[in-house]
């Protein structure tokens, strides 16, 4: 598997072994189309590619491994908010940037 922290700038990525779940490598690539291409190059096409969805950050690597063929696992934030956060961090408008 391929898990991928997803930011604006940065695909930061480790491909784990399937037979014993330990990281093979680590690397950062750009996330542009080209930061993408060279990950579909360096990982098995059978190892699944899971990433947070971060809107638009994220929609190049999900949909070009989509498009490759590449299996595309979305992962929950792990974040929570207090429920005595006030409501409008409970359930925060989407970013429009």
């Amino acid at each position: 598997m391929l898990g991928i922290d997803v930011s604006k700038d940065t695909l930061a990525c480790t491909l784990f072994d399937p037979a014993t779940q330990k990281p093979l490598w680590s690397r950062t690539v750009p996330n542009t189309a080209s930061g993408v291409n060279r990950l579909l190059r360096q990982t098995p096409v059978d190892s699944p590619w899971a990433l947070e969805p971060t809107g638009r950050y994220s929609l190049c690597a999900a949909t070009t491994a989509h498009q490759a063929g590449r299996s595309v696992l979305l992962a929950q934030s792990t974040q929570r908010v207090p429920e005595s956060a006030p409501l409008s961090a409970q359930h925060p408008e989407p970013r429009q940037d």
